[in-house]
């Protein structure tokens, strides 16, 4: 139990100070004392869900995220083949995939720009087919439900062509959309776009993705390619009056 309510408490103080929350404001947002929330941060007094569901709320996460998960983290169940299996379409194969992209980041390595996300997919016989996107995963290996921000949403597969659209789970109204390749041989991974209102610079946003059906370790060459050349783009703009993401 003490190993729970540490890991919880864990959980809250992470997702406070991401939010930039002090103690004392978050205290406020929650309606309960700076000692108890203090408390609660470290893991020395247990929560009842009513109260964590509260918490979940104003940190903008799901109580899932702040719960610990078993080991493997449920994988296995997402790996299943879909039921209405198509080995031909790579958004068929699984019900677990992950995407990448990059904004360069500042006075840091290149490869801590990379942002791994994670797409889960309920398959649904007579519907479109639910999506969960854990955007911005802080730990992708071990458990990928621990990130930064949870949109869901729906999914349209097509031969050629699959789209992707979502809504935070905490921001009503604030709409992303995945736009992603099925490519043709029994590739791995696929490239898409990646549309909508970033979190950190607060502007519409569009970038090229890599989707994988695994982890895939962060290369210089995979950067590349979810990288605008400036010369190409400008060149595009001049010839198309368009931008187009090679």
């Amino acid at each position: 139990m003490n190993n729970i309510c540490q890991h919880v408490g864990n959980q809250i103080k992470k997702y406070r100070k991401m939010r930039g929350h002090t103690l004392s404001e978050f205290a406020a947002r929650i309606n309960k004392s700076v000692s108890t929330v203090s408390k609660y941060e470290s893991g020395t007094i247990s929560i009842d869900i009513l109260t964590l569901s509260e918490i979940a709320q104003a940190l903008e996460v799901t109580i899932e995220q702040l719960l610990p998960t078993s080991e493997g983290n449920n994988k296995e169940r997402f790996f299943e083949a879909p039921a209405q299996i198509d080995s031909r379409n790579f958004f068929m194969r699984q019900n677990l995939y992950y995407m990448y992209y990059f904004f360069p980041p500042e006075k840091k390595s290149v490869q801590d720009g990379v942002a791994i996300s994670a797409i889960e997919i309920q398959r649904n016989s007579d519907a479109m087919d639910d999506v969960c996107l854990y955007n911005e995963c802080l730990n992708p290996k071990e458990n990928y439900k621990d990130c930064k921000f949870v949109y869901r949403g729906k999914m349209l597969c097509y031969d050629f062509i699959t789209y992707f659209m979502l809504e935070n789970l905490y921001h009503v109204g604030c709409h992303d959309y995945i736009c992603a390749k099925v490519p043709f041989s029994h590739a791995h991974t696929t490239t898409g776009l990646y549309v909508g209102i970033s979190e950190s610079i607060r502007n519409p946003a569009a970038t090229r993705i890599i989707i994988s059906d695994t982890l895939i370790d962060v290369t210089e060459d995979m950067i590349q390619k979810m990288t605008l050349n400036t010369r190409e783009t400008k060149q595009d703009f001049v010839k198309y009056n368009s931008l187009i993401a090679r």
